[in-house]
C-alpha cells in the first residue's frame, strides 16, 4: 500500500460502526419511549383507579344520606303518630280506666292513627333495625289493644283496665328508639318501663334501644 493511501477498510469499518450507532440510538431511544409510555400508562391506570374511587365513595356516601333521609321521613312520620296517639289518649282516659263521654271523633281519629302507624310499620321494618322494628310493632300491638278497649267501652261491654302512665312510657321507648338509630341522644331514660298489673292493653314483649 503506497505511503498516504487510506486502507480501504477503513470507510467500511467507519460505516459500519455509523450503521451500528444508528441502530444502537433507534433501540435506546426506542427503550426510552417505551419506559415513558409505561410511566404514562401507570400514571393514567393510577389516575383511572383513584377516580373509580371517587366515584364509589360518592355513591356510597350519596346511598347512605338518601337512606338516613329515608329513615328520617318514617322515623319522623312515626313519631308524630306515637305523640298524637299518646295525645288522643290523654283526652280518652284517665290512668286506668276509660272516660265515660269518648267522641265519635276520637275514636275515628284512633282507628286512622292506628292504620298510618301500621303503614309506617311495614316501611320501617324494611329499612329499620331489628330494635326499631320491635319497639314500633310493640307500640301498633298497644295502639291496637288501647282501641279495642276503647271500641268496647263506647260498646257498653265493660272492658279491662287501661294503664296509660305505662301506654305513655312505651312511647318514650319508641321515641328513644328512633332517635337512637338517627344517631341523636335518647330524651329518657334507656331502661324500659316496668309491667304493672296485668291489662290486657299491654303487649306480651317490648324492646327498646340502648
Amino acid at each position: 500500500m503506497a505511503s498516504g493511501q487510506v486502507s480501504i477498510w477503513v470507510p467500511v469499518v467507519v460505516a459500519v460502526l455509523g450503521i451500528i450507532g444508528v441502530i444502537a440510538g433507534q433501540f435506546v431511544s426506542a427503550w426510552r419511549e417505551d419506559r415513558r409510555w409505561r410511566r404514562e400508562l401507570a400514571r393514567e391506570d393510577l389516575r383511572w383507579e383513584r377516580e373509580q374511587q371517587r366515584e364509589c365513595q360518592s355513591r356510597e356516601s350519596e346511598a347512605a344520606v338518601h337512606w338516613r333521609n329515608e329513615r328520617l321521613r318514617l322515623y319522623s312520620g312515626f313519631v308524630a303518630v306515637v305523640r298524637d296517639w299518646v295525645r288522643l289518649l290523654r283526652q280518652a282516659s284517665y290512668d286506668y280506666e276509660p272516660k265515660k263521654d269518648i267522641s265519635p271523633e276520637t275514636l275515628s281519629r284512633l282507628r286512622e292513627l292506628e292504620t298510618e302507624a301500621m303503614k309506617l310499620w311495614s316501611e320501617i321494618g324494611l329499612i329499620g333495625s331489628e330494635a326499631v322494628d320491635e319497639a314500633c310493632a310493640d307500640f301498633v300491638l298497644i295502639c291496637r289493644g288501647a282501641l279495642t278497649t276503647l271500641e268496647a267501652h263506647v260498646r257498653g261491654e265493660g272492658p279491662p283496665a287501661i294503664h296509660r302512665q305505662w301506654i305513655m312510657d312505651q312511647s318514650d321507648v319508641v321515641v328513644d328508639c328512633l332517635r337512637s338509630e338517627l344517631g341523636m341522644k335518647p330524651f329518657h331514660a334507656s331502661d324500659p318501663p316496668q309491667r304493672q298489673g296485668s291489662e290486657v292493653s299491654e303487649p306480651d314483649k317490648r324492646s327498646g334501644c340502648s
